[in-house]
């Protein structure tokens, strides 16, 4: 019994951050839903040793319930669009870290994936001024979003057309908007960095900028890219909230969970051990409906606590006049 007490609970605290965890101390514990899931498997298994077979039926309806409402949506397949799409749009973001130094395993990175658009955060002068050899295969550059010492980065292939740092709410950390032009359609980039929400002063502009990004999208009518560490997850109420007022969708949707923070180290430190048991999709990439999602993926650590996320994109052809 005190197995199935825990399984519940388990399930209920689960449920309880992910659907009512506006709080600050209940919406940090949204995020691993992942690791709820897998705790309510290993305590299933307990109960099967246990020989009582009311109890595992019990045990097993909780775990079909994390299953089917918080972790399978993830995978499942996703509609593709009506009409041929057109060739993909590769993007790569990773947030570098201020501290790494890996600057040549980052450039290879960056030459192997061969990106469209690269997005970098918490890039420092040093960090922008070694980036420029890749100007050969990602001539247009932003500088200029200055967060802190660090600042945001796109590089891309693509002219970076109306260009803007824009600053959502008062407290809010810059923001990137410009349109690219994708095989002859325009596409409206978002790049940005919230606030880490372990404050609660922090946690409150974190929140203020997700309304207000969302007022704003929701004002724009070519196809939309959003795309950045929101330092929250999928699981979120803020999320959730935030892709109901815009529309968007969840790049991630038919490709997995794809946790994106924290590695192994070296900034911080952690053993291989604590960073599986914290990994949480950070890193967001959020796209309108008529942008279909090719692929997603993570990639390997480069010196960062978070892994570079590489997405391919489509976008609907126009329709004809």
């Amino acid at each position: 019994m005190p197995l199935l007490l825990v399984l519940l609970g388990t399930t209920a605290w689960a449920l309880l951050t992910s659907y009512y965890g506006w709080p600050i101390y209940l919406e940090l514990f949204s995020h691993f839903q992942l690791q709820y899931f897998v705790a309510s498997l290993g305590l299933l298994g307990l109960l099967l040793l246990t020989g009582r077979q009311w109890l595992a039926w019990i045990g097993l309806g909780c775990c079909a319930i994390l299953a089917v409402v918080q972790i399978l949506p993830w995978y499942w397949p996703v509609a593709t669009l009506s009409s041929q799409p057109q060739p993909a749009l590769r993007v790569l973001m990773l947030n570098l870290h201020v501290m790494n130094e890996q600057v040549d395993e980052v450039v290879a990175l960056v030459r192997q994936e061969q990106p469209d658009v690269a997005f970098f955060m918490e890039v420092t002068d040093t960090w922008a001024d070694r980036l420029t050899v890749l100007q050969d295969r990602l001539p247009y550059s932003s500088r200029g979003a200055r967060v802190e010492n660090s600042e945001l980065l796109l590089l891309s292939r693509l002219e970076l057309n109306d260009l803007e740092v824009v600053q959502f709410s008062r407290y809010a950390a810059p923001s990137l908007i410009t349109t690219l032009d994708v095989a002859g359609r325009s596409l409206t980039l978002l790049a940005t960095h919230l606030k880490v929400p372990v404050r609660r002063q922090s946690f409150q502009w974190r929140n203020q900028q997700l309304e207000a990004m969302a007022t704003y999208l929701q004002t724009v009518s070519s196809p939309v890219l959003t795309i950045g560490d929101f330092n929250l997850s999928m699981w979120s109420p803020y999320y959730r909230r935030f892709v109901q007022h815009t529309g968007l969708i969840n790049a991630r949707r038919g490709f997995g969970i794809l946790p994106s923070w924290p590695t192994p180290g070296p900034y911080p430190q952690r053993p291989k051990a604590a960073a599986l048991l914290l990994a949480i999709p950070i890193d967001q990439c959020l796209v309108s409906p008529g942008v279909q999602t090719v692929n997603i993926r993570t990639g390997p650590a480069v010196g960062s606590d978070h892994r570079p996320v590489v997405v391919d994109l489509a976008l609907e052809q126009a329709a004809n006049p």
